[in-house]
């Protein structure tokens, strides 16, 4: 796949993933999908934040798939902790791609023996919204 993400948004990757290994991954359960800092951003740039996998009729959405798991402060649904971890999947398999002023994001389930079974996860914002709004997530860790 033909990234054509520039240069910075390229670091802004690799800062990510980073983040997501140091920070992100270890805090399930700590962060807050319905935080009025994100319904905000997403009513202001007009973002579906969370729709059903079979609407790709919007411009600026995400679906994903969440579920409740474990975690010290009890067997939770982290919704927004999901959603950067399919971020960090789409960003390390190398499925995010810019398509004129657009960010596209992609993450697939794969079965034991490494095929493709399911797509869980795609996304698609404005690229001048798209780390904003990952940073407006992150920022909701408590």
């Amino acid at each position: 796949m033909s990234s054509k993400l520039n240069q910075t948004e390229k670091i802004k990757c690799f800062e990510f993933l980073e983040r997501y290994a140091h920070d992100i991954e270890h805090n399930y359960g700590r962060y807050n999908w319905g935080s009025p800092l994100i319904d905000n951003f997403c009513r202001t740039k007009n973002i579906n934040k969370k729709t059903k996998n079979n609407i790709r009729n919007l411009h600026y959405y995400f679906w994903f798939e969440s579920h409740k798991m474990p975690s010290p402060l009890g067997n939770l649904n982290d919704t927004a902790y999901h959603f950067l971890r399919h971020i960090r999947n789409a960003i390390a398999h190398g499925l995010i791609k810019k398509e004129r002023k657009m960010i596209i994001v992609q993450d697939f389930q794969k079965s034991r023996n490494g095929r493709v079974t399911t797509q869980t996860m795609q996304g698609q914002l404005l690229a001048s919204d798209f780390w904003n709004f990952v940073d407006a997530v992150e920022s909701t860790k408590q």
